[in-house]
């Protein structure tokens, strides 16, 4: 559904009048899937074509800020949705936040001493 991370792929879908709000059974989007594998360039188009999907969310309430904080391993892609008015006080349906995430994430993190 996020074009396999391919802009070029991106393009040649919107230009066959592929809508980029189709969702999955998940109720996820290609906003979803481009932030939970870290494409930054292809989520970036994504905003691109409409800001609304930086606070879409999926059928359990996660944003493509919520995936994205969730494999923080590329801090770009958080900072592209926190740019484009991604709110970071949108919980899921379980109550979890994007800072909830991060906060747990960081309490995980083991403090190397040397």
């Amino acid at each position: 559904m996020a074009c396999g991370g391919s802009l070029k792929m991106l393009k040649v879908l919107r230009e066959a009048g592929a809508k980029l709000n189709v969702r999955d059974s998940r109720g996820r989007t290609a906003a979803h899937y481009a932030a939970m594998a870290s494409h930054t360039e292809l989520l970036k188009a994504i905003i691109e074509v409409d800001k609304c999907f930086v606070n879409g969310a999926d059928k359990d309430g996660y944003t493509p800020l919520h995936y994205a904080v969730q494999n923080s391993q590329n801090v770009k892609s958080i900072e592209l949705l926190l740019e484009n008015g991604s709110d970071v006080t949108l919980a899921a349906h379980d109550g979890t936040t994007a800072l909830h995430i991060a906060a747990t994430l960081a309490e995980s993190a083991i403090p190397i001493e040397y």
